[in-house]
């Protein structure tokens, strides 16, 4: 018996437009995109679902980066809450962090990763190490193993400097690797300013593509090239305007940037449409092209994975205006989702599915430009 979902009237979000159209889907995958308009007879052979989308947007699953050892170090029941309340929030696919500490061979980096079998979802690794110790030969090993995502814990500057960027630059070149860094809260902001203008001359002279995290937008986006991704942990008024700005002027310019839900929501002041495109922009699509699983994640086209997400469209129709927004709970929690075609959350209730989330393997972060 064959198996056929079948979304009707859904209001789809891009990550720059919207459109009614009905998805079908099969073997967890987005099999056609079309609004019929006359009725179809299925073969006995076909077990049909049918599901009303008019009241609902729907979204591409969001994708979310966990700090390194976030779920790692939580208990099985513990971890599956964990997941369960990202699944609530819209997330359908995340990137755990690995420490990979000196002390530690291969095996027991790769055991690191095992409680991730209970996921729910699909997930990505990124390995990380420290910028007092960064070896390249370490790096080669956990390549050899599979991985291509990586993120570098940088202190102080002078850890950059001593990076063989030379050698390292031969060795990523015509592989699919990407090299995030991180830096702890304890730097003062004078010296994360150093930290992160000396790595982002290094990653655009060598070409590697790179994530890092700011506190405030930079002054001229547009030419920041395709490889620096920025991930915006909060943000000024002005910064946001500016920003906004910029996607009123021009919403298809490339605008490198990832953010949380969660600020998207409290600084919402656009249209629904324009504010839930954005969303998908900057929280399911930039993601997914940064760790390299575009267009599989990230988007609602034909041939992609059924990761999708449906929001109410009578909370954003009643409580539009900025001065009576709800909060990001009341907000963004998703009322069905859905993982692979499958059904993980519908009106408050979690389905029973633990371990269907795949490892996601054979990721290719340069593909696409954001």
């Amino acid at each position: 018996m064959k198996k056929l979902t079948i979304i009707k009237d859904a209001e789809v979000l891009s990550s720059h437009s919207s459109r009614k159209t009905d998805i079908w889907i099969q073997d967890g995958k987005i099999l056609r995109m079309n609004l019929d308009t006359l009725s179809r007879i299925f073969p006995e052979n076909y077990q049909v679902e049918y599901v009303m989308a008019s009241d609902y947007y729907v979204l591409p699953g969001f994708v979310t980066l966990f700090p390194a050892d976030q779920l790692v170090q939580r208990s099985a029941s513990s971890y599956i809450n964990q997941i369960r309340k990202l699944i609530e929030q819209g997330t359908t696919s995340f990137v755990a962090t690995i420490p990979f500490h000196d002390w530690m061979d291969d095996y027991q980096l790769l055991y690191k990763i095992y409680p991730h079998y209970n996921s729910i979802l699909d997930y990505a690794i990124r390995i990380q190490f420290s910028g007092s110790s960064f070896k390249i030969n370490r790096l080669k090993r956990a390549v050899e193993k599979g991985f291509c995502l990586f993120e570098i814990v940088v202190e102080h500057e002078d850890q950059l400097h001593r990076m063989d960027w030379e050698q390292l630059s031969i060795y990523m070149k015509g592989r699919q690797i990407s090299l995030h860094v991180t830096i702890p809260s304890s730097v003062s902001t004078a010296d994360r300013e150093k930290i992160i203008e000396h790595w982002n001359t290094y990653c655009v002279y060598y070409k590697i593509r790179t994530r890092y995290e700011m506190g405030v937008a930079r002054e001229r986006e547009e030419e920041v090239p395709f490889f620096l991704i920025k991930f915006i942990s909060q943000m000024n008024n002005h910064d946001w305007k500016k920003m906004m700005l910029q996607l009123d002027q021009d919403e298809y310019q490339y605008l490198p940037v990832i953010l949380s839900p969660e600020l998207l929501f409290a600084r919402r002041e656009t249209r629904v449409i324009q504010f839930l495109s954005m969303l998908v922009r900057f929280c399911s699509t930039n993601p997914a092209k940064m760790i390299g699983c575009y267009p599989q994640k990230g988007n609602v086209q034909s041939g992609a994975d059924a990761d999708l997400i449906f929001l109410n469209k009578d909370i954003f129709l009643t409580k539009d205006a900025f001065s009576t927004m709800l909060t990001f709970s009341e907000m963004c929690n998703s009322a069905l989702v859905m993982s692979k075609g499958m059904w993980i959350y519908r009106h408050g209730m979690h389905e029973s599915i633990i371990g269907t989330g795949k490892y996601l393997q054979h990721l290719k972060p340069y593909n696409y430009a954001l």
